[in-house]
């Protein structure tokens, strides 16, 4: 592959190819082969041409096409003819391979109107990233817009979620608040953000551009987009609601750590409680009215407690339930919205704080006061050895009963979102994912979404499998 360049420098001007007309085009070509010299921009000689869809513009001459040129293909040429055509369609000045006054660069496109200055690049192979930035940083110099063409979006993993994990120790549980999704960058998000580089990728099977969320986007359109200032804009309307998410989400992650807190403690509250109501049906107490009522008031102040922390849970705060199929279960993700949803979350846990101090104040008084008494029941008692578990944990059908007795007595309901789902698991298969993908969290066209998945076997859905398979997120083993 050769340069095929639009332009040639003759007799000290730069020509441009597909602005001369046949009649100026022919004449011109006369003239070179009396003996005219038509220079390239490296310096080397070159010749004319029309390509088979009769555009017009040059090539090296034989002995020259080792010149240190980048090699380009007939679409590279074809894509700066057409952005440079429609540059001047749009009333700007334009020049397809224009080098900069200084010599250190040379864009594929260079367009100006008034105070503004474009380069468009075309880049259909890859390219390393770092030579990218040196080549970009050049027109950020310069003051001039840059914009990238390229195919596939370089060869980097297009996801980069090194923000997404929250830096804390207890980051494993804030998963299940922080929902991924919003803040995964996909190719031109992660060029802008992390490198504030412009692009957009092109198929060059349908000559379209693409973005990550618009497939098929006419390049007339995309180039009078970027001419206009709108492209630009939505980059950075972009950039900057992800800036607001992230800080969003820095100020609600220790509240979410505190919130992870309390729902740990919840849940053992609930498992404590049981028990104690059990010791409390299982023994005999001289002042069994008086704790019997002591039991109820604790029993509802865990109630007050228990509805404050499903508050916290709701779409007024951002919360949605979302179905992990592999879980099993329906967990509990926060979508960030504003400072004031930031604000509403903080105030709901000093609430909930407060109310789990209340409850713990008649807590641990009945929990001290059962336990004590039961101590002293399995000292006392000579039928029992002192090694034996007790007989509320023996007989699990009594303590069952008892729990469900004192439950329903007192109006205990089930959290939202802590069901257990049945789920048909006929049509599983065993899918093994591949230790290298574009994101620790896969989601499937379904909706369903794996978590920390790189190299695992799980047993998953077959349409979810069949859809990773193809992507080649792995493989499937074989059918449960």
């Amino acid at each position: 592959m050769i340069v095929i360049p639009l332009t040639a420098i003759i007799n000290g001007d730069r020509v441009i190819g597909p602005d001369l007309n046949d009649e100026e085009w022919r004449e011109l070509k006369l003239r070179h082969k009396k003996g005219l010299d038509v220079l390239m921009a490296c310096g080397a000689k070159g010749h004319l041409r029309l390509s088979k869809n009769g555009l017009k513009h040059f090539y090296h001459a034989k002995n020259s096409e080792s010149c240190g040129c980048e090699p380009e293909s007939i679409e590279h040429l074809k894509l700066k003819n057409q952005i440079y055509q429609l540059c001047k369609s749009e009333g700007w000045w334009g020049q397809p391979e224009y080098q900069s006054p200084s010599g250190d660069w040379r864009a594929d496109v260079f367009a100006s109107k008034e105070d503004r200055k474009i380069v468009f690049e075309i880049q259909l192979s890859i390219i390393d990233l770092n030579e990218l930035k040196q080549r970009d940083s050049k027109y950020h110099r310069d003051g001039i817009e840059s914009y990238w063409i390229l195919k596939d979006f370089l060869k980097i993993c297009p996801y980069d979620n090194s923000k997404v994990i929250a830096n804390s120790e207890r980051g494993v549980f804030l998963c299940n608040y922080v929902n991924e999704a919003e803040f995964s960058l996909f190719r031109e998000q992660t060029f802008l953000v992390e490198h504030g580089i412009r692009s957009i990728g092109i198929n060059l099977q349908d000559n379209y551009l693409y973005t990550s969320d618009i497939l098929g986007i006419d390049i007339s359109d995309w180039v009078k987009s970027a001419l206009r200032g709108d492209y630009e804009k939505s980059l950075k309307d972009f950039e900057r609601n992800y800036t607001k998410k992230l800080q969003l989400k820095e100020s609600a992650l220790p509240e979410l750590e505190k919130l992870s807190d309390i729902t740990s403690r919840r849940n053992g509250y609930k498992n404590n409680m049981r028990k104690i109501y059990a010791i409390f049906k299982s023994n005999k107490w001289e002042d069994y009215p008086t704790l019997q009522q002591e039991i109820k008031e604790m029993y509802s102040t865990f109630g007050t407690f228990d509805e404050a922390w499903k508050k916290m849970f709701s779409p007024k705060n951002g919360f949605v339930w979302k179905d992990y199929m592999q879980l099993g279960r329906e967990e509990p993700i926060l979508n960030f919205i504003s400072e004031t949803q930031m604000s509403s979350l903080h105030n709901q846990i000093i609430n909930l704080e407060d109310e789990e101090r209340k409850f713990l104040a008649i807590y641990n008084v009945v929990k001290e006061s059962v336990e004590k008494n039961d101590k002293i029941t399995q000292q006392s008692s000579t039928s029992k050895p002192e090694d034996e578990t007790p007989d509320y944990y023996r007989n699990k059908k009594f303590y069952r009963k008892q729990v469900a007795e004192f439950s329903e007595s007192v109006d205990i309901r089930p959290s939202q979102g802590t069901h257990k789902k049945i789920i048909d698991r006929s049509n599983d298969v065993m899918f093994e994912f591949s230790t290298e993908l574009p994101s620790k969290n896969i989601e499937s066209e379904r909706g369903f979404k794996y978590q920390n998945v790189p190299g695992w076997k799980l047993s998953i859905n077959r349409d979810d499998a069949l859809e990773f398979e193809n992507k080649g997120y792995g493989k499937i083993l074989k059918k449960m």
